[in-house]
């Protein structure tokens, strides 16, 4: 999101520390963006989101989650589950809940709800007309709790 919203100030003329400003809550915004589609791709409902829970393990995306998990004490215990083509439903729900039961989860919502917090903080300025930042406000609370 950094480079459109610094794009977009770029064209109406904004001044250099408005671009950075924007450029800055965009990248922020961007990271609360993907940590919440990491966290929808393993406890997000699929009816919801259109997409299945056991892609992303199955796969073997090294998400956030993953990249806390490795470095804890069940590890071991889930990392023969991730990754594998055969990974079915009972062994998505047990990776889910091991990847919840080593703190990985909560680690995600907590990084999630720090990046929300620093964007909205970023646009608490006189630079920005208040219809922007209000907006821009709306967006990036958006990804906390998504849903979809």
């Amino acid at each position: 999101m950094s480079g459109p919203l610094a794009a977009g100030a770029l064209l109406a003329g904004a001044d250099d520390e408005v671009v950075e400003l924007l450029a800055g809550y965009g990248r922020l915004v961007g990271v609360a963006f993907q940590l919440g589609d990491d966290l929808l791709g393993v406890y997000g409902d699929e009816s919801v989101t259109g997409k299945t829970a056991v892609g992303d393990l199955r796969q073997g995306k090294e998400t956030t989650l993953i990249a806390f998990a490795r470095g804890t004490a069940q590890w071991p215990d889930l990392e023969p589950l991730f990754g594998r083509d055969d990974l079915g439903p009972d062994e998505t729900a047990e990776l889910a809940a091991g990847l919840e039961r080593c703190g990985a989860r909560a680690f995600a919502e907590r990084l999630l709800a720090d990046h929300v917090a620093g964007a909205v903080a970023a646009l608490d300025t006189p630079l920005l007309p208040s219809a922007l930042a209000a907006t821009l406000t709306r967006v990036a609370l958006g990804c906390v709790g998504r849903t979809a």
